[in-house]
């Protein structure tokens, strides 16, 4: 998949195979797995982690927020975790 394809070097030795990847992705993150929408949010610098936030609306139209811990490669930039997050609070 193409997600296995911006995992990190220690994501993919930890889930050995794009198919075990996969099957976590899509058990795990569905709304990731089959998104409606996706929208990045901002880069958050965390000390030394770097977190871009993601709003992620599903198929229903059910939005979801995820944080994804970066790291850069020598292959470029890649995704070495990821945390689903509250919804920000909205204005009154």
């Amino acid at each position: 998949s193409e997600a296995w394809t911006y995992a990190s070097p220690n994501i993919q030795g930890l889930f050995r195979t794009e198919e075990n990847f996969g099957r976590m992705v899509e058990q795990g993150y569905p709304m990731v797995w089959s998104p409606g929408a996706v929208e990045f949010i901002d880069l958050q610098s965390l000390g030394s982690i770097i977190v871009q936030r993601v709003e992620v609306i599903d198929q229903s139209g059910t939005a979801h927020y995820l944080g994804y811990q970066m790291v850069e490669t020598e292959g470029g930039w890649r995704i070495n975790g990821v945390q689903v997050l509250r919804a920000p609070a909205l204005g009154v």
